[in-house]
């Protein structure tokens, strides 16, 4: 073998050596990130930390992001907002779209940074560009609202149909809020029923209170306000605070189910207690009326 052989058969031995032991290491850390992934799953904060941490440490760049989230909300850390914002910037830096996303929920609402709609509506259009569907959504609300953005509620509609056809489920919801008032597109109510159904049946819990809305008051639909009681029923069962407020309406009404004001005054107290503004209001007119409860000016004006 010739020494020109040789000297490049043990350049390329070392080489390969120095290549298994890279690929170790990222194998090593995307077990580690998966299993962390698996444990915030299950509840377990703590060792999901630890193993997002060992993630990280191994080159891991998802598992940056994903500690960034456990500081975020304060889960197997103390919480941290700034903190989880550094690590969505170090994400971001890395390349990981997800982080950009996070870090435009950051600066929207000041969370860790200084707020910024502006920037938050920069960082949305970035993740979008580099194939975020959530992203395509959330840029959406902003342009239907104006914030970050100039306002443009048929901008809005384009990208909420983007998002839809891309397979976003909340962003079907969205579009027929549009249709329904008639935002960016020309008004179709019996559109926006069809495009609330069609989130419902793909697990969407605000369509399913949307629909009952329609059934309600006959927008779309033929009226039903037992099919409209049902709805906003299985929605609070899902988690809707706004649909347990309707219900409370329709217990206190009779709309669509038996009269109740007792009924009424809890599902107001049960949604007010779990952050629904409606149901104060609804809870302070039972007290002012004595509807369901024993009447009291005093608690109302409270």
């Amino acid at each position: 073998m010739s020494r020109y052989l040789k000297k490049g058969l043990d350049t390329f031995l070392v080489m390969s050596r120095y290549l298994k032991k890279g690929l170790g290491a990222y194998q090593k850390g995307l077990d580690a990130n998966q299993k962390g992934l698996d444990a915030y799953q299950k509840g377990d904060y703590v060792k999901a930390v630890q193993l997002y941490q060992k993630a990280m440490d191994k080159g891991n760049v998802g598992a940056i992001r994903n500690l960034g989230v456990c500081y975020y909300y304060g889960r197997g850390v103390e919480q941290s907002e700034a903190r989880a914002a550094e690590l969505y910037q170090e994400a971001m830096d890395k390349g990981n779209v997800g982080a950009i996303r996070n870090l435009g929920v950051c600066y929207y609402y000041g969370r860790g940074v200084e707020q910024s709609e502006a920037r938050a509506a920069e960082l949305y259009q970035e993740a979008m560009d580099k194939g975020s569907v959530r992203a395509i959504r959330m840029l959406g609300v902003f342009y239907e609202h104006g914030r970050g953005v100039e306002q443009s509620e048929a901008r809005a509609a384009e990208l909420y149909q983007e998002a839809m056809d891309k397979g976003n489920v909340g962003a079907i919801r969205n579009l027929g809020v549009c249709y329904y008032y008639g935002r960016g597109v020309e008004q179709s109510e019996a559109r926006a029923a069809e495009l609330y159904h069609e989130a419902m049946d793909k697990g969407d819990v605000g369509a399913i209170r949307n629909l009952g809305l329609c059934y309600e008051l006959g927008r779309g639909v033929e009226q039903s306000e037992a099919r409209a009681a049902e709805l906003y029923h299985e929605a609070m069962d899902k988690g809707s605070v706004d649909a347990m407020n309707n219900l409370g309406l329709c217990y206190e009404h009779g709309i669509g189910v038996k009269k109740s004001e007792a009924r009424a005054a809890e599902l107001y107290q049960e949604a007010m207690g779990k952050g629904g503004v409606g149901a104060i209001f609804s809870l302070a007119r039972c007290y002012a009326y004595g509807r369901g409860v024993e009447k009291s000016e005093a608690r109302a004006a409270e």
